[in-house]
């Protein structure tokens, strides 16, 4: 039997009916939402990305993605050193060390500003 006014009834039930979104299961990391951001800035472009948008990408609350990074300006930073060092893997992987170095010497990496954040980039 349930003691209590209706009010705290009705509550009760409406706690009981009230159900949480689903959760991510594994853990999150910086690397994580660099990667998802960067999915976001490919995908839908700079204006998408909200740590809202982020958040639900994720399956995690917003304050979880601040515990990783600051603020969106170090979110930008972050997914532009990833890209960047993807890039200069490439163009490093399988090269003469000679060449690699004056490949990155004269400018190394170009990017087409149309491209995604994430690809298109071309050597001179």
């Amino acid at each position: 039997m349930l003691v209590g006014t209706p009010f705290h009834l009705c509550q009760a039930k409406a706690m009981v009916a009230k159900t949480r979104t689903e959760r991510r299961a594994d853990a999150l990391s910086k690397e994580r939402i660099v990667e998802a951001a960067i999915e976001i800035l490919d995908n839908d472009g700079e204006g998408a990305l909200t740590f809202r948008a982020l958040a639900a990408r994720l399956a995690t609350g917003s304050g979880a993605i601040y515990w990783h990074v600051a603020d969106k300006h170090d979110l930008f930073a972050a997914a532009t050193d990833h890209v960047i060092a993807r890039v200069l893997i490439a163009v490093l992987r399988g090269s003469e060390p000679r060449n690699a170095i004056r490949t990155l010497a004269l400018g190394g990496v170009r990017c087409d500003r149309r491209a995604p954040l994430g690809g298109g980039a071309t050597l001179p």
